[in-house]
């Protein structure tokens, strides 16, 4: 709900809600620190200072979530998830690490990200982000349907 009501202020004022934005802005305004620039991001301005805070509070704000919630190292995960990978803190953060890592290729490949391109897109009623949203959906229940096969009953 949150997060809707994000994309809807940011909407209302006529910019956009993107994290592979947000990190490009933040590799701008770090690279203005040492003098370099981002050809990406050619103006470093208020719209790109929110993206870039708004990556920086990413992780600190999910830490803090965790934390509060108690849930910072017990977090339940799926047999599935459990037989693939190494239990234990450090083997999920490497395996998210990771995966964020072939997600954000991903966005750069196709020009964007599920939070910019899919959601912040349907509040404009954009027929590009409805066919990604159904792509996505499609793609991930497809995706589901064939790890999970056979092992629902179980």
């Amino acid at each position: 709900m949150l997060a809707g009501l994000v994309i809807l202020a940011a909407t209302a004022q006529g910019q956009y809600l993107g994290i592979s934005g947000g990190f490009a802005a933040l590799v701008a305004h770090a690279a203005a620190l040492f003098g370099g620039s981002l050809a990406s991001v050619p103006a470093l301005d208020e719209t790109t200072a929110w993206r870039a805070a708004m990556v920086l509070g990413l992780f600190p704000g999910a830490a803090a979530s965790a934390a509060l919630s108690g849930s910072f190292r017990n977090v339940p995960v799926t047999p599935l998830w459990a037989a693939a990978f190494r239990s234990g803190l450090a083997g999920r953060a490497v395996a998210v690490l990771v995966a964020g890592f072939l997600i954000m290729i991903g966005a750069l490949v196709g020009g964007g990200c599920t939070t910019g391109a899919f959601m912040a897109g349907f509040p404009t009623l954009s027929v590009g982000s409805i066919a990604m949203g159904m792509t996505f959906f499609g793609v991930g229940m497809a995706t589901a349907f064939a790890l999970y096969w056979g092992r629902w009953g179980a």
